[in-house]
Formats: C-alpha cells, sequence, structure tokens
C-alpha cells in the first residue's frame, strides 16, 4: 500500500496534534508537515509534496480558501480538504468552485474523517449532504 502524504493546516497547535494523532490511525497516511498560517503554506507544499492537504479555512496572513487556490494553481494534483468548524452552504461552495475535492467539518468522527481522506485520495469528490448544491 502506498502512503499518501498529508499536509496539515490549522491555526492552532492543539487542533493541528488531534488530527495528526487520528490521521496516524488511518493506514496508508503519513502527516508530512504542519504549518500554522496561510502563508505558509506554498512553501510547505513546495518542501513536502503532499498528497493531500487538510486546510483550516480561518487562518492568520490568508485564509484557507485563498492559499487551497494559490496551492492548486501551482500543483493541480494536489487534493485539498478544508478541515473547518463552519459549515455555512454558501462556504462549501466557494471551497469546491476555488477547487476543493472535500469538505469535512471538525466535529467529523473518525470513520468520516477517514471516508473523507481515502475518498478525496482516490480522486473523487466528498461533500456529504451538499451534493444537489454544487
Amino acid at each position: 500500500m502506498s502512503q499518501h502524504r498529508v499536509l496539515i493546516c490549522d491555526d492552532h497547535w492543539i487542533v493541528r496534534q488531534a488530527i495528526r494523532g487520528r490521521l496516524d490511525e488511518i493506514p496508508g497516511f503519513e502527516v508530512v508537515a504542519e504549518v500554522g498560517d496561510g502563508e505558509s503554506v506554498m512553501s510547505a507544499v513546495r518542501e513536502h509534496r503532499p498528497d493531500l492537504v487538510l486546510i483550516d479555512v480561518e487562518m492568520p496572513g490568508m485564509n484557507g480558501i485563498e492559499a487551497m487556490a494559490r496551492v492548486l494553481s501551482r500543483w493541480p494534483e494536489v487534493r485539498v480538504l478544508v478541515f473547518t468548524a463552519h459549515e455555512e452552504d454558501a462556504l462549501v461552495r466557494l471551497a469546491a468552485r476555488e477547487g476543493a475535492a472535500g469538505f469535512l467539518v471538525k466535529s467529523a468522527d473518525m470513520d468520516q474523517i477517514r471516508e473523507a481522506c481515502e475518498t478525496v485520495t482516490e480522486g473523487s469528490r466528498w461533500f456529504p449532504g451538499h451534493e444537489d448544491d454544487l
């Protein structure tokens, strides 16, 4: 089984640690780096070449949607999973329009996290409950 390289982007250290802990439980996923602000995302992708970027929306310097759009303009093969506390329909549509492969709320359970990560790294999209809106 090949390892999917993951970059975690969230401005809260404790959230990054929690995500890392959960991803370490999913076979085939390896966290290669973490960043705490939107400005650091591009350099981290350049340096670590992740297959999957989990990114929060609200971060200092540059929000996650803008950072995601910049990453995808340079590395369109990278899969981005927006991972946020906010689930407004407009935000889900914006994330999808800007190229996110999926959208996951931070209240997701382990099965949802695993399914979202596996689905987007396999090339499909993960927008449960919002498919008709996109």
